[in-house]
């Protein structure tokens, strides 16, 4: 859901998570999508995507022990290498 690529009044993306296994990803409401909306605006204004700004998030305000992040592609994955090792 951190990825960007949901965004209200549009299709769900093809080969998302949504699209491959729907129940997996209940409850696509109006408090998701403004809760979603605001996280990609803090995003934004501190220059992240969206999956960027969400781990940096925990990596900097929770003693955190692992992640476990979700990715399914090798450019989500650089993706979050780059920000970690901004």
């Amino acid at each position: 859901m951190l990825t960007g690529k949901y965004h209200q009044g549009e299709d769900v993306p093809e080969g998302s998570r949504k699209a491959e296994k729907a129940e997996w990803l209940p409850g696509f409401d109006d408090d998701l999508f403004s809760k979603l909306q605001i996280i990609e605006t803090q995003a934004g204004i501190k220059g992240r995507t969206m999956m960027q700004h969400a781990l940096l998030e925990v990596l900097e305000k929770s003693p955190v022990v692992s992640i476990v992040t979700g990715v399914k592609r090798i450019d989500q994955v650089e993706s979050l290498i780059a920000a970690v090792e901004r």
